[in-house]
């Protein structure tokens, strides 16, 4: 359903209008790479790669808890991040081979604007915060030619 942006500032809030989004049961989904951004950790400083994922559809493993919950996959928006340091490196380019990305000889800032409509199948797992607020991670994410 599309709003105007007229209707949503005219719009009076309440605890009828205002929920926070259900995250997704832990399991396996499909999605499709949107956009990426360089970038820092938070405390440390490494430098990482964030990707931006539209899930598409839920596995197999999930489906019927997800139609069950009424819970509209497509509507769902997660992100993964990758590090790069040397010890870690091998999960970006393992990763990339995944995706059927050349990445040998090519600069990161290269490899990655192959990856934007990229589909791919990764699984989640739900994380509680300190202030209990539940989040969905991506735990694994490859190229969904890899599956």
């Amino acid at each position: 359903m599309e709003h105007s942006l007229a209707s949503l500032l005219n719009q009076p809030l309440d605890d009828t209008n205002v929920k926070r989004p259900q995250p997704l049961p832990d399991g396996t989904y499909f999605g499709v790479i949107t956009s990426f951004k360089f970038g820092e950790s938070r405390n440390k400083k490494t430098p990482n790669i964030r990707l931006d994922i539209n899930v598409t559809s839920a596995g197999d493993d999930v489906r019927p808890t997800v139609e069950a919950q009424g819970i509209d996959v497509t509507t769902k928006r997660l992100n993964r991040d990758f590090y790069f340091t040397p010890d870690a490196l091998y999960r970006w380019t393992d990763f990339l081979t995944s995706c059927n990305i050349k990445w040998q000889g090519r600069a990161i800032n290269d490899q990655a604007t192959d990856l934007p409509n990229t589909p791919v199948m990764f699984t989640t797992k739900t994380r509680t915060a300190d202030d209990g607020r539940v989040f969905n991670d991506i735990a694994d994410i490859t190229g969904k030619m890899a599956a």
